[in-house]
This record gives C-alpha cells, sequence and structure tokens, in this order.
C-alpha cells in the first residue's frame, strides 16, 4: 500500500479525509456522509493509505502521492 496525501476532501470506506489543518482550526470528530447521511468518522492527519489501484479511482485531483522523506544522514 501506498501512502496519499489528502489535497481536497475524501469519502472513502465509510470514513471522510481531510486535508491536514495547520490553523487550528476545529474540526468534529464525526460528520455526516454525503453517499449515506449516516454519521462517518473523520481523518484531519492530511494522510490516506491505499493500493495504487484503489488510487487510481481519484481523478480528480483530490490526492498526490506522497514522496518518502529521506533521513539525513548521521554525522559522526
Amino acid at each position: 500500500m501506498a501512502k496519499f496525501k489528502i489535497v481536497r476532501p475524501v469519502e472513502y470506506n465509510h470514513k471522510l479525509y481531510l486535508p491536514r489543518i495547520l490553523g487550528g482550526e476545529e474540526i468534529s470528530e464525526v460528520r455526516t456522509s454525503a453517499g449515506s447521511g449516516r454519521e462517518i468518522p473523520v481523518d484531519i492527519s492530511g494522510i490516506i493509505e491505499i493500493t495504487n489501484q484503489e488510487a487510481a479511482s481519484f481523478t480528480l485531483g483530490q490526492i498526490e502521492l506522497l514522496r518518502a522523506q529521506r533521513k539525513p544522514a548521521s554525522r559522526k
């Protein structure tokens, strides 16, 4: 599975994924689903972990592949 950055809100697998919010805005832990009308949990981490095949269904720029961060070489 690959990690993707959330660019725009995504409702996937009964969960709402939101972009990471830096301004300290308060977000409720649940929201109403646009699909079913039921309450679903909210993930504000800004990251979704899905397969590349699943990611192919997001064609409107909702997600971007998260590049792996290189660890700095340790100095001795």
